[in-house]
């Protein structure tokens, strides 16, 4: 692991470090790309090293992420940290699969399933040594599911993992440092009165740089430009597809059945209550636009299904996609 770490990766298992003998939690921030997984992978398996290495059996540690990145974990685990006994906690059978989590030094699952196992996690008799949330403005609302149900696991250290901290307001922060550290930053409301209200009403620099002063010693965010200058940028292409034949015909009759939904229901029940049958009509759309499969459609031809993959095809794969849509 040594060999691989960059040098500023190794100041970030440092800093991780440092905050964990300190009983602190906080924030790897890093921009994407710099090896948050890394960073994070390389601090459990030393712990995990040095408990066996004293002859004592290690609590295990347990990460939460998006469903899309579970098996990334299980593959960035097996690449670089193979000492590691790794489990992968999903799947409609993974009831029999809590007997085994002691067995294992990271257990690996998903925000989705972890609402539905909270009952599970607090029958635990121990506590993790560690509970890691990977993409964590997961839960940025602190009245979700998903903040309530991590929050109630047991664990010695907590660790979070986001590129983006905050994404709509302060109160974003809150909820993450209530799962960190509870109590560091008061109760929602007084944290709302003090920091979030003065700084959305006029900005109020002396309320933001006093805020960030609490914050800074616990968030480590770094930039690839700053970093890593010898990372090459993130390329972007951006190709613009006109619809297939099949696809265009279908969202001919959609936008024509919208719009009668759409005036039925604002005649009915006000522009104000017909939001959700405005929505609808627009991801109806916008799934036609992107894959005919996506309305489970009988009968619908594979090779004209999407036009953006038809182009993605001939590019190569690797594109940002727009398909021309014209407006409900």
């Amino acid at each position: 692991m040594e060999t691989v770490l960059r040098p500023y990766q190794k100041a970030g298992v440092a800093w991780l470090e440092f905050l964990r003998q300190n009983n602190f939690g906080g924030i790897l921030a890093d921009e994407m790309g710099l090896g948050k997984t890394l960073q994070t992978l390389a601090l459990l398996q030393s712990h995990a090293a040095e408990a066996r290495d004293g002859s004592l059996k290690p609590a295990p540690a347990l990460i939460v992420c998006p469903t899309s990145l579970v098996f990334n974990w299980l593959a960035e685990a097996k690449k670089f940290t193979p000492a590691l006994k790794v489990l992968a906690l999903e799947g409609p059978n993974r009831e029999a699969l809590f007997q085994k989590i002691p067995e294992h030094d990271v257990v690996v699952t998903s925000y989705a399933l972890i609402r539905r196992d909270a009952e599970r996690y607090r029958e635990f008799e121990f506590e993790f040594d560690t509970v890691v949330l990977d993409e964590a403005q997961r839960i940025k609302n602190r009245q979700t599911q998903n903040a309530q149900a991590v929050k109630a696991v047991r664990a010695r250290h907590r660790l979070v993992l986001t590129g983006t901290p905050m994404e709509n307001s302060v109160l974003d922060l809150w909820s993450i440092f209530d799962f960190l550290m509870p109590g560091y930053l008061g109760s929602a409301q007084d944290f709302r009165e003090r920091y979030e209200i003065p700084i959305a009403r006029d900005q109020a620099p002396p309320v933001q740089a006093r805020l960030a002063r609490r914050l800074r010693p616990f968030i480590l965010r770094r930039l690839k430009r700053d970093v890593a200058r010898d990372l090459p940028a993130k390329l972007e292409q951006v190709s613009f597809c006109e619809l297939t034949e099949e696809q265009r015909a279908v969202y001919q009759q959609v936008i024509e059945a919208s719009r009668r939904e759409v005036m039925e229901a604002v005649g009915a029940e006000g522009l104000a209550r017909s939001r959700m049958v405005i929505l609808t009509a627009l991801l109806r759309l916008r799934q036609v636009c992107c894959d005919l499969r996506l309305l489970k459609l009988e009968h619908v031809d594979p090779a004209t299904a999407s036009a953006k993959l038809i182009v993605r095809r001939i590019a190569g794969g690797s594109d940002r996609w727009r398909a021309s849509r014209p407006g409900l």
